[in-house]
């Protein structure tokens, strides 16, 4: 969860961190690799939005199915949030 942590104040400028995006998606690519759920929700949603990294449907459909087994009602939102940017039908 710390890197987590550290990787959210890196990417966003929070808790009197600098912004530093590369470190940032370093501290976040660690975090989900040990299956952080927060990690993986955050991830998902930036690759979505586009705001900080650039958006990657693909790669945040893939971390989704890599998390399958995750039971967590948040991760079904982002599978709609997805489809719906692709214009998938259900």
């Amino acid at each position: 969860m710390k890197q987590f942590e550290v990787s959210k104040s890196l990417l966003e400028g929070e808790n009197q961190f600098p912004i530093n995006i590369e470190l940032g998606k370093q501290y976040l690519n660690k975090s989900l690799k040990n299956k952080c759920i927060e990690s993986i929700i955050y991830t998902v949603k930036l690759l979505i939005k586009e705001n900080i990294i650039q958006q990657d449907l693909n790669k945040a459909k893939r971390i989704l199915h890599n998390n399958h087994h995750i039971i967590d009602s948040r991760l079904f939102v982002l599978k709609g949030k997805i489809s719906k940017k692709r214009k998938e039908i259900f």
